[in-house]
């Protein structure tokens, strides 16, 4: 029998969206690790995929389904509560038509260009465009540094695309850049590019995102 509880959250969750979604007409609410949107339609919530230019897939939204909630945990499938949350206490907005941010599973092209694979969100390697922006690309897919099982980060990867510098040391010695490749495993595409480090903020962003990473890594194809 389905726990009264976690039907109560999983249509908390829902009211939540749909608050978030009236304050802000115009827009689609990102939600599901970025790769998917939350949008408000007759004033009903519905769901949408994130196309491979970031914008939401209008002309096929889907209902929510308590099928893809963890009833144990309160959150969405392959989410944790904390991540689910924080779509709703700290939302990313994105115009419905317009591509707004890298989303995990998307390749949104104000960052990123095909270097090779098939022309579809999976299965593709994307390549930074312009190396000054490779920290807001970061940022823009990991706003608060937190990476997941379905996405991290590797830094210091080196060979075709840059050094061995590590985050600490271009602390020390600025200027080479640090290079990284943003994993999605379950999509079977990544991301490369260099990073360029000025604040102390910048470096406590990518040590935060390099460390949910390192623990993102050991939970993949772990038995919970």
């Amino acid at each position: 029998m389905m726990n009264a509880n976690a039907v109560s959250k999983f249509h908390e969750i829902i009211s939540h969206y749909r608050r978030l979604l009236l304050a802000n007409p115009g827009k689609g609410l990102l939600i599901c690790a970025g790769g998917n949107a939350a949008i408000l339609d007759d004033g009903e919530v519905y769901g949408a995929a994130i196309l491979l230019d970031g914008t939401p897939e209008l002309d096929n939204l889907y209902e929510f389904d308590l099928c893809a909630f963890n009833t144990d945990m309160g959150c969405w499938d392959g989410e944790t509560p904390e991540q689910t949350w924080l779509r709703i206490n700290n939302p990313t907005f994105i115009d419905l038509g317009a591509p707004e941010k890298p989303l995990s599973g998307s390749a949104n092209t104000k960052f990123w260009e095909e270097a090779s694979g098939a022309e579809k969100a999976d299965y593709c390697t994307w390549r930074l465009i312009d190396q000054k922006q490779g920290l807001d690309a970061l940022k823009a897919l990991f706003p608060a540094a937190e990476a997941d099982e379905m996405n991290f980060v590797l830094f210091s990867t080196s060979g075709v695309h840059g050094s061995y510098q590590t985050i600490e040391q271009e602390q020390k010695a600025p200027g080479t850049g640090v290079t990284f490749m943003v994993i999605h495993p379950r999509l079977v595409l990544t991301r490369y590019g260099v990073v360029y480090p000025k604040s102390e903020g910048d470096f406590a962003f990518l040590k935060k995102l390099r460390a949910t990473s390192w623990k993102a890594m050991t939970d993949v194809g772990a038995d919970t």
